[in-house]
């Protein structure tokens, strides 16, 4: 009897342990539960604000708005029309709400092709961003190197041999470079953008001017005329009123060495102002007419007259 109620008293004490050890266990869970969930929702707070903290740094906050614009490089281009262009490119905003200034959303290749396009005179954008707030823009603007004119138009060509723009005479440039005006007598059509001239047939022409000044002290007219662009034919006018022959074909040092030759040796200055041209356009040999001639007179070259020489010495060097 007495270890029938022994038995008892333990199994209701094990009972009792049991339900308080499962009790605190539950309760042990809904804490943990509870506290993995808030720590969940924190983290999840968290998150969000620092998300949106991220977005409105990046596409809303004034700190990454482009407020700076800084352009080099210019020098016939007023600056303030390329930033003008720049303020009107990046203007507006994305969506109705993210401005389209912001420093992230800038697209560099956009800006450089909106620039390029509005200035023909400039050759070649680069835009870099600067964080926080500015764009550097370097500008490379074309190098006038003359102006062609044909079929009643005139065109200002760059150093690639690209007619770029109008040409306007009255224009402090054009007047204040003194670039020199080659007049196709033959009519070709001119198309902007269009190469038209070969780089070495441009620096033949200026050489022309130059050496004729260095080395002979001749001043000519600026207008330079050929019959065609494709002929090679070129022709000067001098300050005294006569005409020049070129052919680009021919080097233009031997045809100046040539004219000065026949120029100290043939022609004084004394019968300049009766000539009618000097014709450079035949290798070795050089033509040249009076007003009142009615036929050119010719003169070989100096290495012809080296050759002559030579011949010459040679012969009588046999002969003794």
């Amino acid at each position: 009897m007495f270890f029938r109620n022994k038995n008892k008293i333990k199994k209701r004490t094990i009972r009792n342990i049991d339900g308080k050890t499962v009790a605190l266990a539950k309760k042990n869970r809904l804490k943990r539960d509870s506290g993995g969930i808030f720590g969940k929702i924190l983290i999840l707070f968290v998150l969000i604000i620092f998300v949106g903290v991220t977005l409105y740094l990046l596409f809303f906050s004034p700190f990454l708005l482009v407020s700076k614009v800084n352009i080099a490089g210019t020098e016939k281009l007023d600056p303030g029309l390329i930033k003008d262009v720049v303020d009107t490119t990046i203007s507006g905003k994305y969506l109705n709400y993210i401005p389209a200034n912001n420093i992230m959303l800038v697209n560099q290749g956009k800006l450089k092709k909106a620039i390029e396009d509005k200035f023909i005179r400039i050759e070649s954008a680069e835009v870099k961003k600067v964080f926080p707030e500015a764009l550097n823009i370097s500008i490379i603007e074309r190098k006038s190197m003359l102006i062609l004119c044909s079929a009643g138009a005139c065109f200002i060509i760059d150093n690639d041999g690209v007619p770029y723009a109008s040409a306007n005479f009255a224009s402090n440039e054009l007047q204040e470079n003194e670039l020199l005006v080659l007049n196709d007598d033959g009519n070709k059509e001119i198309k902007l953008t269009e190469p038209v001239l070969n780089p070495d047939y441009m620096q033949y022409l200026l050489d022309i001017k130059n050496k004729l000044k260095d080395d002979l002290n001749l001043d000519i007219d600026r207008n330079y005329h050929t019959p065609q662009l494709i002929s090679g034919d070129i022709r000067v006018v001098t300050a005294e009123g006569w005409t020049i022959y070129f052919d680009s074909s021919l080097p233009i040092q031997k045809g100046i060495d040539t004219l000065k030759l026949v120029l100290n040796d043939k022609i004084d200055k004394d019968k300049r102002s009766n000539l009618e041209y000097i014709d450079l356009r035949t290798d070795n040999k050089v033509y040249y007419k009076f007003k009142n001639s009615e036929q050119p007179q010719q003169e070989g070259s100096s290495s012809d007259t080296e050759k002559d020489n030579k011949s010459e010495d040679d012969k009588k060097s046999k002969n003794t």
